[in-house]
């Protein structure tokens, strides 16, 4: 299963990030339009959602008798998956943010250099 400590996993998480900035910067040059925080977001989410569906090989369960223990089950495999991605979209947007210059500290001193050159 994901283990947020591996560090080969970490490694992989960077790579990704790594991968989403530049394809990010690449739209933003190629169509020459800037992508918000929300496109941004919702790809990395989706990102995050393909790499746990990998990481943790989700077993789909048997159709039985029962069609309310097969959602049940459904459910339950769904909700590891999900849970499994937000733990990687956390781990994953900081970095992806930071490549892109997206941290409180930037934005900060982008708006203090704003305040200096028009006041």
């Amino acid at each position: 299963m994901f283990e947020a400590t591996d560090p080969v996993m970490l490694f992989i998480l960077g790579v990704i990030a790594t991968l989403l900035a530049q394809a990010v910067k690449l739209a933003a040059a190629k169509f020459n339009v800037e992508l918000g925080r929300v496109p941004v977001t919702v790809g990395t989410y989706v990102a995050s959602l393909i790499f746990a569906i990998v990481v943790a090989k989700p077993v789909i369960p048997p159709y039985g008798d029962d069609p309310a223990l097969f959602v049940d089950a459904l459910f339950a495999t769904g909700s590891t998956i999900f849970a499994v991605a937000t733990i990687i979209y956390n781990l994953l947007i900081e970095k992806v943010f930071a490549k892109l210059g997206w941290t409180k500290e930037a934005v900060l001193a982008h708006v203090r250099y704003e305040e200096k050159t028009v006041g």
